[in-house]
């Protein structure tokens, strides 16, 4: 400090000097020395004062530390944080650090923020919240938010939304987005996470995996043709299990004993495996080429991930599913909005996510569909977009209906029906329809073959085959299945439908049921298995 006080006074005092000199030669040698000075002045302080600030710097570090060692050290677990958790939770071991690092605090302005955001999911059952006593206050989405968009979809995956958009999304502006799975990803997937991320560039899409210990099994090593080569918890539990429920609290660690006794008794015989894609390590290694293409506010929540050890995983998430092993309990979607918030406290501590003023860009593609399975989902009234000729509309519950195919009067014999839609583009639009179906040979549901085509094309006839569900393996599945009609011309198209097998009057048999159509400004997406290896089972 000495150094900087002097030398400014000794610099001014030299300058004064040698301006006098240009008066006064006699000042002349004066001020030659002067300015000899004033070189030797800049280059000295420069070194000291570099010194001084480094000095200064290091004991403000320490001096800081030492005050408020939580200063530092929440600085050092955020930089960490901000790496550890760039994906997200891809495990239980990431879990349990996430919570540290970003806890939820009740009182706290983040935990205020998180309870405003606007909240939009995507499902199948699991999200939707079937089998809960009160699914718009247990399940996840409406633990995140009483005003949360729940737009999952019972029996149905990804095809509507991903492909009717604009009628799912409508002019909602949403903050944070969930995509749920049980699975590896499939085209129709990317697609809906690819139009969340063009209409709405800030936000915070998360892909959520469920636990499902549905598909949970003894493989035997050396089937015979009297033994099974697999046999699914659900199948071992009443036999060597009986009375007991894994996913009660009082009751699971019983169930998890018996589980071990099994594989002790057993072990050479064959070992407890998770069949298919449902603990596929594959996806969190993937993930981050994900987040390379739809930005870094794109996370995985996936509990379940890195263990191969099967006991583990029921010991830890027995209690997260309900007693059909597959959809998610009371005690699933509380810890499933837990894992949700954290890593949407990580995205607002980390990326500044614009809470107040999110970016919203134009619908790239429109469309228009209707979908009577999920009537909250559509734009419009339905009376305002199709008629029907040969259908009579029928609910499964008070909001969830199809159209079934009971043939025109004046055509009974062949029980044709149609359907009109309109295509309100100027332009050509793509037509698909979605269908109820079961796998082969469902021991009590039988839809008949039908054969679909459409008054624009006439000559390319297809066929809806309601039983031709076998991604599946062997279990008895009642799902929906998607038919793309092709491209449709601006106004009104008939869609006709004619069975090939009319006999309805056994108990097994029911009608063709229609359950959504889609017109789009882009290729429909339908179901791509080939890209699932695991086994999802949806229910009515």
């Amino acid at each position: 400090y000495i150094a900087i006080n002097i030398y400014p006074t000794t610099i001014q005092q030299d300058f004064n000097i040698s301006m006098a000199a240009r008066k006064n030669n006699k000042y002349l040698c004066s001020a030659v020395v002067s300015w000899i000075l004033v070189l030797a002045a800049f280059a000295t302080p420069s070194a000291l004062s570099q010194n001084l600030r480094q000095q200064q710097q290091q004991r403000r570090r320490q001096l800081q530390s030492y005050v408020d060692p939580k200063t530092v050290e929440t600085k050092q677990q955020q930089d960490a944080a901000d790496d550890e958790f760039k994906y997200g939770v891809t495990g239980y071991d990431s879990y349990q650090k996430i919570k540290t690092a970003f806890p939820l605090d009740n009182t706290s302005r983040e935990q205020q923020l998180l309870s405003n955001l606007r909240y939009v999911t995507f499902g199948t059952s699991h999200t939707w919240g079937a089998g809960l006593v009160d699914r718009e206050h247990q399940a996840y989405s409406y633990v995140l938010s009483p005003k949360v968009s729940n737009l999952a979809i019972r029996a149905q995956k990804y095809e509507y939304p991903s492909s009717c958009f604009e009628t799912t999304i409508k002019e909602n502006v949403y903050d944070v987005a969930i995509v749920e799975s049980t699975q590896l990803m499939g085209k129709e997937d990317l697609l809906l996470l690819q139009k969340l991320r063009q209409r709405f560039p800030d936000l915070i899409i998360i892909y959520l995996r469920h636990f499902s210990a549905v598909s949970l099994a003894w493989k035997w090593n050396n089937s015979s043709s009297t033994l099974p080569k697999e046999t699914l918890l659900s199948q071992w539990a009443p036999k060597y299990a009986p009375g007991l429920h894994h996913n009660n609290e009082d009751q699971s660690l019983l169930f998890l004993e018996k589980m071990k006794e099994f594989q002790q008794q057993h072990d050479s015989e064959g070992q407890w495996q998770i069949q298919g894609g449902f603990n596929d390590n594959r996806f969190v290694q993937e993930f981050p080429k994900l987040q390379d293409k739809f930005g870094s506010n794109t996370y995985l929540v996936d509990l379940f991930a890195g263990t191969n050890n099967y006991i583990e995983l029921m010991e830890r998430y027995a209690t997260f599913t309900q007693n059909d092993y597959y959809h998610p309990s009371v005690v699933g979607h509380a810890n499933y909005a837990k894992a949700i918030q954290h890593v949407v406290l990580r995205a607002l501590k980390l990326n500044n996510y614009p809470a107040d003023n999110p970016r919203v860009e134009p619908f790239e593609t429109h469309d228009s569909c209707v979908n009577w399975f999920n009537p909250e989902m559509n734009l419009n009234s339905d009376d305002d977009l199709f008629t029907t000729k040969g259908f009579v509309k029928e609910c499964f519950s008070e909001n969830k209906c199809s159209y079934e195919l009971v043939g025109e009067k004046e055509q009974k014999e062949q029980l044709a029906a149609s359907l009109t839609v309109t295509n309100p583009a100027t332009v050509a639009q793509n037509l698909a329809i979605s269908f109820m179906a079961t796998n082969p040979n469902h021991p009590s549901i039988s839809y008949p073959r039908t054969e679909v085509w459409t008054s624009h094309n006439t000559n390319n006839v297809k066929i809806a085959e309601p039983a031709s569900v076998t991604q599946y393996g062997t279990r008895n599945v009642h799902v929906t299945e998607s038919l793309s009609l092709g491209q449709i011309p601006p106004g009104p198209v008939t869609i006709y439908f004619r069975p090939l097998t009319t006999n309805m009057n056994t108990q097994t048999n029911k009608p063709f049921r229609l359950v959504s159509y889609m017109i789009t400004g882009d290729a429909i997406h339908l179901k791509t298995y080939q890209s699932y290896d695991g086994v999802h089972v949806f229910s009515l």
